[in-house]
């Protein structure tokens, strides 16, 4: 639910699931955005893009100048692959 249009508090809860245990590196990854950064670098890089692999726990950052589609996948193609 969106948090500006549901009065704070009422929101309702939602049951906990179990996460399957991952055993394989990099067979799951999960992915997120920080940004945008106000004091972008000298190459204008202005987001990061965090990646996490769940057997390891291993975690990379990667600078973004921008967050399109074609960006993030790329960035995490090359990443990974």
């Amino acid at each position: 639910m969106c948090q500006q249009t549901v009065k704070k508090g009422i929101v309702p809860g939602v049951p906990l699931e179990k996460v399957p245990l991952v055993e394989t590196p990099f067979k799951s990854v999960t992915m997120d955005i920080v940004g945008p950064i106000n004091l972008p670098s000298e190459a204008e890089h202005r987001f990061i893009l965090i990646l996490i692999d769940y057997a390891t726990k291993y975690a990379e950052a990667v600078p973004l100048c921008k967050i399109d589609t074609e960006t993030v996948a790329q960035a995490f193609v090359d990443s990974h692959v």
